[in-house]
């Protein structure tokens, strides 16, 4: 296989969005089903109410490819597309929901977003530019169990101004949450009844965004007073004075006095009763990310204080959860490995950053983890060292964790698939038959793209400068869409509107779609370029490296 160049495609920009101020959000209930995947559209395929989210944020897409994926309870994140992590989590903030007298209840959704990524919500809207953002959704599945019973409330966003839209957009960061009001359906009987909500959300970073997302969030329904946890005669109020505090939303004024005070109850709980199993419950919360609320030094000190004392207590009891331990654990890889993946990778990589995520692997053979710290690895190593994707595949392949030995044969169909000469056959949106195997003798340029994408659709008047000035000499471009089956009508008006001459592949299935999942391609954009020979000789060339490498393989 040919030298694989790293980096974004020429074209892509970079967004750089300003975190000046706060927003604090409140939400309304939509009563029309809708998939979200295009602004106002409505699906009546999908058995769900749609909830949108007020606070605007930076611009993404325009229709959302949307991902079905379990969220496994208690986990670091929800499997991802096409191989590649998803650096959202999304948890129920109690695994139990008790419905009040009068039918009501409120679930806490807590949002944990890996750094540099953050998700956006919006309100369905028009910018100067003609389509808004997309919306981050939750729906209630189609069950006998739980209806939507009026306007969500989320966390306090960030503002920011996105050039793409022309509008001011809100982001979430770090952690987040979204209070979402539920009733009971009518007639349930006393006890514990299963619930799913579905939430809908696209994690970008500065560069680029991966496809749109739904997870599953399941819970329990406490109907009558069924309690899921024995409560005992004296038990101490302050247990219950501390989840409603995890559950309060904070206006934006009081943000940091409220998580302080919740720290302070957590920490005088976990110190009050050290046997009882309750005293891991906020912590689990409290320790994703570094604390809001330590804004001078004497805070950042009594935290980073708590926190030793907190990851040795756990260290030596035998009931901490495992999520908590794995977060423990996984603390220390993450020092390790991350400063290199966002970087550069240091020579001795392999040797270096390998073992430690192995080890938590096999501590935690059912978690996430490993897989999240793998992951990026397995990027940076694509961008960075590809010849040395087979010695790391191995490795992975070999660990105990089901998620991550997944990741290592998607991995290696990718590394086998990018080794052979490209194999492109379909039938065009416009009717043209489209055989790479008939252009041996040319040079290829396949870009994976989609209606939603912005850096995409910004990238096409440098791709049709590209063509206009080496079609002639032997260059051919094609596109292959990862849209849904609903985005096809705005595919071939997109496509008109921006004049594209080369051949479209669409067949509707996301980033499901063959071509997609053969040649590994997370996120969009995302290029591929083949010699006349046939082979894939560059993934991702950057700036003018694409061209330089289309004039080289063009003999010009």
């Amino acid at each position: 296989m040919g030298k694989l160049f790293p980096a974004m495609p020429a074209g892509r920009p970079s967004r750089r969005c300003s975190k000046n101020t706060s927003h604090e959000s409140t939400d309304f209930l939509s009563k029309q089903p809708t998939t979200g995947r295009k602004m106002g559209q409505k699906n009546k395929s999908l058995p769900y109410d749609f909830i949108f989210l007020t606070p605007f944020f930076c611009p993404t897409s325009m229709l959302r490819a949307a991902v079905s994926l379990w969220l496994i309870i208690g986990l670091f994140g929800s499997a991802p597309a096409l191989g590649a992590q998803d650096p959202v989590k999304v948890t129920p903030a109690s695994p139990t929901v008790a419905v009040a007298a009068d039918g009501t209840a409120t679930l806490r959704l807590n949002i944990e977003i890996e750094a540099p990524y953050h998700i956006y919500s919006t309100l369905a809207d028009l910018s100067p530019r003609g389509a808004g953002p997309i919306s981050t959704t939750v729906a209630v599945n189609t069950t006998a169990v739980i209806v939507l019973a009026g306007a969500l409330k989320t966390s306090p966003a960030d503002k920011h101004f996105d050039r793409s839209f022309d509008m001011d957009v809100f982001t979430f960061a770090g952690r987040a949450w979204i209070d979402v009001p539920l009733k009971a359906a009518a007639g349930l009987k006393p006890g514990l009844h299963d619930a799913a909500l579905t939430v809908g959300y696209q994690a970008c970073n500065e560069e680029s965004c991966l496809p749109p997302v739904d997870v599953v969030v399941a819970f329990k329904l406490n109907v009558r007073g069924v309690d899921a946890a024995t409560t005992v005669a004296g038990d101490d109020p302050r247990w219950s004075e501390l989840q409603t505090q995890l559950a309060a939303p904070a206006p934006s004024a009081a943000r940091e006095p409220h998580w302080q005070k919740t720290a302070d109850l957590a920490w005088k709980l976990f110190e009050a009763h050290p046997a009882d199993l309750r005293r891991w419950s906020a912590w689990d919360t409290l320790l994703r990310s570094t604390p809001r609320f330590a804004t001078d030094a004497e805070a950042k000190l009594l935290w980073a204080d708590r926190d030793a004392r907190l990851a040795a207590a756990a260290a030596g009891a035998t009931d901490v959860p495992e999520s908590l331990r794995e977060l423990f654990a996984g603390r220390q890889v993450s020092a390790l490995v991350l400063p290199y993946t966002n970087t550069v990778l240091p020579p001795d990589w392999l040797a270096r950053l390998v073992p430690p995520i192995e080890e938590l692997a096999a501590k935690f053979p059912h978690g996430t983890g490993a897989f999240v710290y793998f992951s990026r690895l397995v990027s940076a190593v694509e961008a960075q060292a590809p010849a040395a994707m087979p010695a790391l595949i191995e490795r992975m392949a070999a660990t105990p964790n089901g998620r991550v030995r997944e990741l290592a044969a998607k991995r290696s169909a990718v590394v086998q698939a990018l080794a052979r000469p490209l194999e492109l056959k379909f039938t065009a949106l416009d009717g043209r038959v489209v055989d790479t195997a008939q252009w041996r003798g040319k040079v290829v340029l396949v870009d994976f793209w989609a209606t939603w994408c912005v850096p995409c659709i910004e990238s096409m008047p440098h791709l049709k400068e590209l063509y206009s000035r080496y079609h002639a000499h032997g260059l051919e471009i094609v596109n292959i869409s990862v849209d849904n089956a609903n985005a096809r009508e705005a595919l071939v008006k997109l496509v008109a509107k921006l004049a594209l001459p080369w051949p479209q592949f669409f067949d509707g299935k996301a980033t499901q779609t063959e071509y997609a999942v053969r040649y590994g391609v997370q996120p969009i954009p995302h290029v591929l370029l083949a010699g006349p020979d046939g082979m894939i000789v560059a993934v991702n060339p950057s700036g003018p490296k694409l061209e330089a490498e289309i004039k080289r393989l063009l003999r010009l």
